[in-house]
């Protein structure tokens, strides 16, 4: 109960930003339309553990297919390695290779407009 280091903490920086619930309205909705698939995508986040409790509930759902993008192949090994730590490796395994659910694309460099 040392509360010193709280506003470090992903749960108290959640509940000041009114964000702690919004995301099980998604999963909520998502488990009532059951024959329906949805896509999360993931773009520009590190997948670190201190996400852990939102992106494990989001990523494990079964009515959800995940495709995070990575902008180098240094990126796409650091996100397997935190995934390993959230989720698990044989899920993980299960998630990319069987079931599909899971998937990582090569983010497209952006054309400038001129």
């Amino acid at each position: 109960t040392d509360l010193r280091f709280i506003e470090f903490k992903k749960y108290f920086q959640m509940l000041c930003k009114e964000t702690d619930c919004k995301y099980k309205n998604w999963i909520n909705k998502i488990n009532k339309n059951p024959n329906k698939k949805n896509n999360l995508f993931i773009f520009g986040h590190s997948l670190t553990v201190s996400d852990k409790d939102i992106i494990k509930e989001l990523i494990l759902n079964e009515h959800i297919h995940t495709i995070i993008f990575y902008h180098s192949p240094t990126s796409k090994k650091m996100m397997i390695k935190n995934l390993v730590e959230i989720i698990g490796q044989d899920l993980l395994i299960y998630k990319m290779n069987c079931t599909h659910d899971i998937e990582f694309k090569l983010q497209q460099n952006m054309l400038s407009i001129r």
